[in-house]
């Protein structure tokens, strides 16, 4: 009885999970509220957020340099190359 009500549960946490994941899949999606901006890199797509009674538009999360990986870990910042799709910011 004991494994069996274990089984359920995990298929509870489970269903719940893909649950909130389709969710916030879908919340995410883009909406006419989101603003679309032209940088020397790119297009980038940023949200308006409701902040104090106003609205702030947010860019979050663009990169200003390329990622220090392998032969750039202890170099200065290089420059990002342009990207062709919309950065989602």
């Amino acid at each position: 009885e004991i494994k069996m009500q274990s089984k359920r549960t995990i298929i509870s946490i489970r269903f719940l999970l893909r649950f909130l994941l389709f969710w916030v899949l879908i919340g995410k999606s883009h909406t006419e509220e989101d603003i679309i901006i032209t940088t020397k890199n790119g297009k980038v797509r940023g949200i308006n957020l409701p902040v104090l009674g106003g609205t702030v538009t947010a860019f979050l999360g663009i990169p200003y340099a390329q990622p220090p990986l392998g032969r750039l870990r202890f170099k200065k910042p290089q420059f990002l190359t342009k990207w062709s799709d919309t950065w989602n910011a």
